[in-house]
């Protein structure tokens, strides 16, 4: 029964793949929709399908292939984009906010207040936040050494369980986890 969860996950990130591409097909190809509030739909729907194609496949390849370990490298690669991806999640959906609150609180400034330039610039200096966060709690791993094994048997590579292996001053770390970053 397990291996029908697994093939029903497959079929929902196939659906969310074909979705996400779907929307930001339509939008990048309808010039009508070239407007701030679908920038930022269209950054969502990008990194939506980020988001699940970096959790998903590698999810599928444990449990279904019998590969019940992670190594470190691999570990490291996917917290990076995973944290990426999750920390613009949220900002995506403040500036998808910000959008809304202009159009209604003050509909007569709309078009000067927010513009295709302001919406590109937040999203763009929400990603530069997003992959400079991400690169330091990712580099906040690779300053500690390991007394075992650096494989974790988990299906999910997480911040939490690189810190608890490590030999050394983890106290960082500890904080980034608590955080939930």
């Amino acid at each position: 029964y397990v291996k029908f969860y697994y093939v029903f996950l497959f079929f929902v990130y196939i659906v969310s793949v074909f979705g996400n591409t779907s929307v930001m097909a339509v939008i990048y190809l309808d010039h009508n929709l070239r407007t701030p509030k679908y920038v930022a739909v269209f950054n969502l729907a990008f990194v939506d399908l980020l988001q699940s194609t970096a959790l998903v496949p590698k999810v599928l390849d444990i449990f279904l292939f019998s590969h019940y370990y992670i190594a470190y490298k691999d570990c490291m690669t996917f917290l990076f984009f995973y944290f990426t991806f999750v920390l613009m999640q949220a900002p995506t959906l403040v500036a998808l906010s910000y959008d809304r609150l202009v159009a209604i609180m003050f509909p007569l400034h709309y078009q000067t207040n927010v513009t295709n330039r302001v919406m590109f610039s937040l999203i763009t200096f929400f990603w530069i936040f997003a992959i400079i966060a991400s690169l330091i709690a990712v580099s906040l791993l690779t300053r500690l050494s390991y007394c075992k094994s650096v494989v974790i048997n988990s299906y999910f590579c997480d911040h939490g369980l690189m810190f608890k292996l490590a030999c050394n001053d983890n106290f960082p770390n500890f904080i980034i986890s608590v955080m939930n970053l």
